[in-house]
């Protein structure tokens, strides 16, 4: 069922579509989407509450858009909570005090003469390394797999 359509009737998708997009006006449907996608610029984990003065069709349409845009989208009672969720931080499953420390490493490394090295080898896991690699790339280090772990680079300035 379409909500606040006043359809009674389960419709197939596209028609459940069109029935949304022709219940909203153009001009409102814009302002949606520019909020959303000032939304989907956002950190991970911003939101925004579509709530007072939104029609339940507007609701609708939000909904519609958040899935289209791949933001993930909450009902509640007063309406709608759209979510970014984006991919997963590389650093999300380091612990804490790892990340802290495998961070200030890499800063230190960044502002290091050319070519001075830090491996990170013995007991590093999988998700540690991939946080090494995923910093490495943000800060512009050279960052090289081998055996044991992986081996950050001071590059030159470009």
């Amino acid at each position: 069922m379409v909500r606040g359509l006043g359809m009674s009737q389960v419709l197939p998708v596209e028609a459940r579509r069109d029935a949304i997009l022709e219940a909203v006006e153009p001009i409102q449907r814009r302002r949606i989407e520019r909020a959303l996608d000032e939304l989907k610029s956002r950190p991970k984990g911003s939101s925004r509450a579509f709530t007072d003065g939104f029609s339940k069709s507007e609701l609708d349409y939000v909904r519609l858009t958040c899935r289209d845009m791949g933001l993930a989208c909450e009902d509640f009672e007063e309406g709608v909570m759209a979510t970014v969720i984006g991919a997963p931080d590389p650093g999300d499953s380091v612990d804490p005090g790892t990340r802290r420390v495998i961070a200030r490493a890499i800063e230190a490394l960044a502002e290091a003469p050319e070519n001075t090295s830090l491996p990170f080898v013995d007991g590093f896991t999988k998700a540690e390394l991939d946080y090494v690699r995923a910093l490495c790339r943000e800060k512009g280090l050279a960052c090289v797999d081998f055996e044991d772990g992986v081996k950050a680079t001071a590059m030159t300035a470009a």
